[in-house]
């Protein structure tokens, strides 16, 4: 699928969202802002800005919307994020078969479970979140 272009690849992830900021905080520690943008899906500007996404879509997993409007989601936009610096080649492998299938199945695992995190310290869950309003689905 493809969206808006921007001037630079963006990250979009739930930024009401304890677990993700934690992630997000890492992969900022890898990459550098002037590399990419990182957005939270909070922000009101985000459905006009990439139109083409839906706020379940970006609930679900963090997206990756390349400069030419290509979205990656989940551990491939991970993948791709991270290809923009040297730790890049290394996570590459992660899309070899066999250990595609396992990262993305750990990815899909680790997003699920940041609703019963959140619940705990957050209250959150996908029926209904204190922090996402009534939009927590997954």
């Amino acid at each position: 699928m493809k969206t808006s272009s921007q001037l630079r690849p963006t990250i979009v992830f739930d930024g009401g969202c304890p677990f993700c900021r934690k992630w997000v905080k890492r992969l900022q520690g890898v990459l550098h802002n002037k590399d990419v943008a990182f957005r939270s899906l909070t922000e009101e500007s985000i459905p006009a800005d990439f139109p083409g996404v839906s706020h379940e879509d970006l609930m679900r997993s963090i997206h990756y919307i390349d400069t030419d409007g290509t979205i990656q989601t989940g551990m491939d936009a991970i993948v791709a994020a991270l290809s923009l610096r040297r730790a890049g080649k290394a996570s590459r492998a992660l899309r070899m078969p066999g250990l595609r299938q396992l990262s993305d199945v750990a990815y899909r695992m680790a997003a699920a479970r940041r609703f019963r995190e959140e619940e705990e310290t957050e209250g959150c869950s996908p029926a209904g979140c204190n922090v996402h309003g009534s939009h927590g689905s997954n």
